[in-house]
């Protein structure tokens, strides 16, 4: 039988590689017209889904679907913009603040209490963030204080962190939808089904207020097709293997979202030596502490 852990450790090798392969398409796209055409190439590949399930979800937790894809259309916007302008060795590892969000959020509305573990590995994600952000100056003490800098002025910075936060309100939701210990819990493939196609119905409202509307959608599948379709194909096996996780009760939300944040290794040492960036030891190191403290946040 497959387990919880495992099906997470897929998503680990899957979300790594796609954040490498959105870092790609983000070299050529704008971030809107790149999420616009991700979600509406993921809405497309997730119909033949259909064939597998009965689609009956009530009226309710549809609703609480929607909300949960407007959180995650704007977590994907403001990640996309933060990825697109932001190293990924710098971006990447900042998901690990998503743990901590996700125990904090746990605690307070899932009854999941914080051990001394997990308030150290909070502390450990805390600090790896801190030396992710250290820059080399002449000055000691303008080297200690260059992160809360960099914190305090980057935008880019605070897009992903917020993003963050309204992915793990998201994931608390969804969890409790989800779990089959809830008698009315949701087939994780309706769930997938029906998240992604509100996904392009927002971003299509977004890309059409803001932007050129269907048009960009043409414009993204003409100049990177390839590679997006590749990457949606990537994030739906991905997200399929994750919501199947969150379904079985032995999986704790906070458990799943430290562990799938081991890709954050992954994606911020290969993606920084794929696209030449500097600081790679420093980013290691940063990344192996933020992870070790998402460890922590879960055992």
């Amino acid at each position: 039988m497959v387990s919880w852990q495992m099906l997470v450790g897929g998503t680990v090798i899957l979300y790594a590689l796609g954040s490498i392969l959105e870092k790609k398409s983000l070299f050529k796209e704008h971030a809107m017209e790149y999420s616009a055409t991700f979600s509406f190439l993921t809405a497309l590949l997730s119909l033949p889904l259909l064939f597998f399930i009965n689609l009956d979800v009530s009226g309710w937790y549809v609703g609480l679907i929607y909300l949960i894809s407007l959180f995650g259309s704007l977590s994907f916007l403001l990640i996309a913009k933060g990825t697109k302008h932001m190293p990924i060795s710098l971006s990447s590892p900042l998901f690990s603040f998503g743990p901590a969000f996700t125990a904090l959020l746990g605690y307070f509305f899932l009854n999941e209490y914080l051990t001394g573990n997990q308030m150290l590995g909070i502390i450990l994600i805390l600090l790896g963030s801190y030396v992710l952000e250290i820059e080399k100056k002449k000055s000691f003490f303008a080297e200690l204080l260059s992160p809360i800098k960099t914190m305090a002025h980057s935008k880019y910075v605070h897009y992903v962190v917020f993003a963050i936060l309204l992915v793990s309100v998201g994931g608390i939701v969804g969890r409790f939808m989800l779990n089959t210990d809830n008698p009315l819990a949701v087939n994780p493939i309706a769930y997938l089904i029906i998240f992604h196609v509100f996904t392009a119905f927002n971003f299509y409202v977004l890309i059409t207020i803001y932007h050129d509307g269907f048009k960009g959608i043409l414009h993204g599948l003409r100049n990177s097709g390839k590679i997006i379709s590749l990457n949606a194909i990537v994030f739906v096996a991905a997200r399929l293997l994750l919501v199947t996780a969150m379904a079985m009760p032995a999986a704790k939300i906070a458990l799943i979202a430290g562990l799938r944040r081991m890709s954050t290794v992954v994606s911020a040492v290969l993606g920084g030596k794929l696209f030449h960036e500097g600081h790679m030891l420093q980013r290691s190191i940063a990344c192996l502490i933020m992870v070790a403290g998402a460890i922590l946040v879960v055992v």
